[in-house]
């Protein structure tokens, strides 16, 4: 559950290019199948905004092939041990709202190695891409954020409080079933005072991609580097102190819940964490294989 990293998980080409390890942690439990086959589906998502040439194909697919098996022989293994943590700390009762924050930092620490691990694709991709591409290619990125900022403005208020209640509940259901009445009224009591960080996240992300886009027109190769490896660099000092308290009561809200969990709800989180586990060992064994 700590893992959860579903803040905005948006659909631009160059984060899915980046989160080849979350997606795969996040569905290898069920697609096995899929994570496998990553390198694929994320060949075709990059084609699908950029259009990409043959030639361009077989060399994304070199280098995502190259990634790909990077990321099963030297990554799977962290996302493991930092499950088998997890599981141990919730079987000693030891998960305490500090003990999350520091797994919360262990993620984000992956993310960045995933980031830097990427960087000979990222490279490749800015040297290729062409100004046609380029132009598909944020015409679809700036669709998909108007797109994202009109649901936002068509919501309420309240509408925006239940959109944000049903996330957590997903995303809580998912590791241990479901929810009592009390849990749910605790749930909603804690989504109630969440701030709604909506708006400023996508003005930066607006901001975020129209420095992108000029990095790509004057072929800045560092700034470009900058805002994919280090996208946070461009959040207002305001954004990031919101994130940060809203992970601070997210971790004390998640702490509190742990520690009243029911034996039914407590069995589903060690199983679900168990097959996790299980199945990260596998696909890392198989990279192994000669």
């Amino acid at each position: 559950m700590p893992l959860d990293r579903s803040k905005d998980w948006n659909h631009y080409w160059i984060t899915l290019i980046l989160v080849v390890a979350l997606i795969g942690l996040s569905g290898c439990s069920r697609y096995q199948l899929a994570y496998n086959n990553l390198d694929t589906l994320l060949l075709d998502r990059i084609d699908d905004y950029a259009n990409l040439t043959s030639k361009q194909q077989l060399q994304m697919e070199r280098l995502l092939d190259r990634a790909h098996r990077l990321h099963r022989q030297q990554r799977l293994p962290a996302y493991s041990q930092l499950l088998q943590q997890v599981r141990h700390d919730l079987m000693r009762s030891e998960l305490d709202s500090e003990t999350l924050i520091l797994m919360f930092e262990q993620v984000e620490q992956q993310w960045a190695q995933l980031r830097a691990d990427a960087e000979p694709l990222l490279r490749e991709l800015f040297l290729q891409i062409s100004p046609e591409q380029r132009k598909r290619m944020m015409v679809r990125l700036e669709r998909d954020l108007a797109k994202r900022l009109r649901v936002y403005q068509q919501r309420s208020a309240q509408q925006q409080i239940e959109h944000r209640y049903l996330r957590y509940q997903k995303r809580l259901k998912f590791w241990i079933g479901s929810l009592t009445q009390q849990q749910q009224l605790s749930l909603r009591r804690f989504t109630e005072g969440l701030p709604d960080t909506t708006q400023a996240w996508l003005d930066y992300r607006k901001q975020w991609l129209s420095t992108f886009d000029l990095a790509l027109q004057q072929r800045d190769w560092h700034q470009f580097e900058q805002l994919v490896l280090q996208p946070q660099r461009l959040r207002p000092p305001e954004l990031r102190q919101q994130l940060k308290h809203s992970r601070q009561q997210w971790a004390g809200f998640l702490a509190q819940q742990l520690g009243q969990l029911q034996e039914s709800q407590q069995q589903n989180l060690l199983e679900e964490l168990d097959q996790l586990i299980t199945d990260l060992d596998e696909l890392h064994r198989q990279g192994m294989e000669p």
